[in-house]
């Protein structure tokens, strides 16, 4: 089984948040925590740094976003661009353009 935290926020994110992604990753190494991912607001936050920093701890980041569409916030997952998603239908289309 693994430990996994799929809806982050970092102080690159929201400047009221006290801890960094980094620092987040190191509470999460001491916790046994297997998979992190960092769902930023409407954007994408997946630095190959950071990637490589999680990987360094035994921690696989997955690329996530909390999007807004529509009125409502959506988790997105597994995507390495989530720019042109404005409305649920074109999440749809990109569900569709994987099958």
């Amino acid at each position: 089984m693994l430990k996994c935290d799929l809806h982050l926020h970092s102080k690159e994110d929201e400047p009221w948040i006290k801890h960094t992604a980094k620092e987040l990753i190191d509470v999460a190494e001491k916790l046994n925590f297997d998979v992190l991912s960092f769902t930023f607001h409407d954007r994408l936050f997946y630095p190959e740094e950071l990637v490589e920093y999680a990987k360094s701890k035994n921690i696989l980041l997955i690329p996530g976003a909390e999007l807004t569409l529509e009125g409502k916030h959506v988790l997105v997952y597994g995507l390495k661009d989530v720019s042109n998603i404005k409305t649920i239908n074109d999440l749809r289309k990109v569900k569709e353009n994987e099958n």
